[in-house]
């Protein structure tokens, strides 16, 4: 009895699930045959962060920490939260759960093609529905996409809401039905907690709807305002907590991230290349950096909001005191952002289907293919109606936005989606011209098709350097515990880039990690004369100079960075620390209290304050610096140990115990232990 309506919906419904199924399959091989690949089984750069933020949310801190968020995704630590608190912390759970995000998406693209693409009369119905297959099954094969959607950043629910939100509003322009508006309210909404862009692309879209509305179709002024209110009211809802969150536990109601103006600055200042790229002492951290080179030259401490701000201004500087330099650079990116070549600013997708994600070419479309044809399409479809021109509507809007930032394959992967329906019908077109052979139509064809083909596939303006994704690897390796892949992976990015200083530097940690401190100081010592002697490099090649006995060469090197930096914190503590070997812990102890002003609060910062105080005579002030060590890093196997040390040192056998105890529970392998253990007996 059952068996026939559920036949009826599955035959009503077999395009998209045939597309669902298409856009399944190769995600499900891409995934299960890289979950052992280092850069699938460890996070690195921003998906490594947003994991950290996911365990604190897991462990019981909701506002993911006290810091206003920076990297651009504020909600996906939540989603991977939630993931995690119903499978369990799992990476490979993470991503199966993206991959039907998208093949959803590829669903969404099919029906959006058909709204775009079909009509009253059944040759329109028809038409609609081929062109809505065709979108559907390239969306489902755009290996690009699918790279993105399965790296553990929030691009599989940003896409998917960005193109239901468009879907809606095709449906509402449509059908004129105010669900709809409320469905694309809380899908730009949601997708704003990934991209903070969206927020943007909301406000113009809900201006086009009020226009359309009030000049087109005749609504009343109030009405027609109302309707474009809902959109981005529902829109600014989603965001709202997050407003709040920065405003209640960092004091800075930054409206979602704090990144905008850093992002800004790298594309457009005197150094920009239209693709990702900062000075050296910038890679590593950039949040950190930022910050650092704005409080210097403010001379204070700065919220996050005013740091964006001043790179913000900085760019605005660079725009008007250069502006013919600022509109050649604007053209680059223009140009970049037509280009065929994916260019990254997290994985490689070239590097990654070279390396082990074979599964990738069972995707071959691209953005070669979908950019040539989706121009086509929009130039060349009659008629235009109101919701052709909402997608032209946001592909301009969004072409503007990357380019006025920098360009990478992820910042302009949202475009794709709503090109791919004009794609597809360029695709279907060309066909029935063929056909029919319409030689004239063809002619026009040719004349828009072969440029755009001619625009986005004539060479490649930049690729990325092949030390960037080794150096990527090497971090996979390093969260891993993998110091041998880590180290092989260095060298390779060394031979492909060999003075770059951040290689050189990670190679003689690595080095000093398993006592060949000979070949640290060497290859430490290369880094920093790379660098230009930057305090960075400076502070880790002092460490090992102290280290082989050279304290008067550590103490040079930390005071002429320290000259570069006054409030470098790693200089500060270093330095501290080759005091305190020198016999003189009044300086280090001087060092430590200004290392610790600057937010140098480190765990071993906190020890060797302990250990200073100790040497003085200031039992009390040592234990002060023990608990607030402490309380900031209660799992830290080293800080446990040196309470231990404390304890003992004032006589409070049981309690040295009790923290020894505790310290032997913790992860690590803090040679004091052994001695403490000797001493304090069972």
């Amino acid at each position: 009895m059952q068996a026939a309506p559920i036949t009826s919906w599955i035959k009503k419904r077999r395009w998209p699930l045939i597309v669902f199924a298409v856009a399944l399959l190769p995600r499900l091989v891409f995934v299960l045959t890289t979950s052992d690949q280092p850069l699938y089984r460890a996070n690195v750069a921003d998906a490594y962060e947003y994991e950290v933020l996911a365990d604190r949310i897991l462990a019981g801190d909701l506002g993911a920490g006290r810091e206003v968020f920076f990297h651009s995704s504020a909600g996906y630590p939540y989603i991977l939260a939630l993931v995690w608190a119903v499978f369990g912390k799992s990476l490979l759970a993470a991503r199966l759960i993206q991959v039907l995000a998208g093949a959803l998406n590829a669903v969404v693209l099919l029906l959006l093609a058909r709204r775009l693409f079909g009509g009253e009369t059944e040759g329109d119905r028809r038409r609609g529905e081929i062109v809505g297959r065709i979108a559907g099954l390239g969306a489902a094969l755009y290996g690009y996409i699918a790279f993105l959607e399965l790296d553990l950043l929030m691009t599989a629910y940003e896409l998917l809401a960005i193109n239901l939100g468009l879907l809606w509003l095709v449906k509402f322009l449509d059908e004129r039905r105010w669900r709809h508006l409320v469905g694309a309210g809380l899908a730009f909404g949601f997708a704003s907690l990934g991209r903070p862009n969206v927020w943007l692309v909301a406000v113009v879209l809900a201006v086009f709807i009020i226009f359309v509305l009030w000049r087109r179709w005749k609504w009343k002024a109030l009405r027609a305002l109302g309707a474009g209110a809902l959109v981005v009211g529902l829109c600014f809802a989603l965001i709202l907590p997050v407003t709040l969150r920065n405003a209640v536990t960092a004091d800075d109601p930054v409206l979602l991230t704090s990144n905008a103006g850093v992002n800004l600055w790298i594309g457009n200042n005197e150094n920009a290349t239209g693709y990702w790229g900062v000075p050296g002492d910038m890679r590593d951290r950039l949040f950190e950096a930022s910050r650092k080179r704005a409080e210097a030259a403010s001379g204070r401490v700065l919220k996050p909001s005013e740091v964006s701000t001043w790179w913000m201004e900085r760019a605005g500087a660079f725009i008007v005191k250069n502006p013919v330099r600022a509109l050649g650079l604007f053209g680059k990116k223009a140009l970049l952002f037509f280009n065929a070549y994916e260019m990254p600013n997290h994985l490689d997708y070239y590097f990654v289907r070279a390396r082990g994600g074979w599964a990738l070419w069972l995707m071959p479309l691209g953005f070669w293919l979908v950019m040539p044809l989706g121009l086509t399409g929009l130039i060349l479809w009659r008629p235009w109606g109101d919701k052709h021109r909402l997608i032209a509507v946001f592909v301009i809007l969004y072409f503007l936005m990357v380019v006025g930032l920098f360009v990478t394959g992820r910042y302009r992967a949202p475009v794709v989606g709503p090109l791919i329906p004009f794609a597809a019908w360029a695709l279907y077109d060309l066909w029935g011209k063929l056909r029919g052979k319409d030689r004239r139509g063809l002619g026009k064809t040719v004349l828009v098709l072969v440029p755009a083909a001619v625009l986005v596939n004539w060479g490649v303006w930049h690729t990325a350097e092949a030390a960037y994704s080794w150096g990527v690897l090497a971090e996979a390796c390093d969260r891993l515990e993998d110091s041998e892949g880590a180290v092989r992976a260095l060298e390779e990015a060394v031979r492909e880039e060999p003075d770059n200083p951040f290689f050189y530097n990670n190679l003689g940690l690595h080095a000093q990690a398993r006592g060949d401190l000979e070949e640290a100081e060497r290859l430490l010592r290369e880094g920093y004369e790379f660098s230009g002697k930057n305090p960075d490099n400076a502070a880790n090649l002092a460490q090992v100079l102290a280290q082989r006995g050279k304290e008067g060469e550590a103490v040079t090197v930390l005071q002429d960075a320290l000259a570069m930096d006054p409030r470098h914190t790693g200089c500060l503590s270093n330095l501290a620390a080759v005091y305190f070997r020198l016999g003189r812990p009044d300086v280090a102890l001087a060092y430590v209290e200004e290392s610790l002003r600057w937010g140098g609060g480190a765990p071993q910062t906190y020890s060797l304050a302990v250990y200073a105080c100790l040497s003085l005579g200031r039992t009390d002030r040592a234990e002060g610096y023990m608990n607030q060590g402490l309380a900031l890093f209660p799992e830290d196997q080293g800080l446990w140990a040196t309470k231990a040390q404390l304890l003992l040192s004032t006589g409070d056998l049981d309690g040295a115990r009790e923290a020894l105890r505790r310290a032997r529970e913790l992860t690590g392998d803090d040679p004091r232990l052994g001695p403490l253990a000797a001493q304090l007996g069972p």
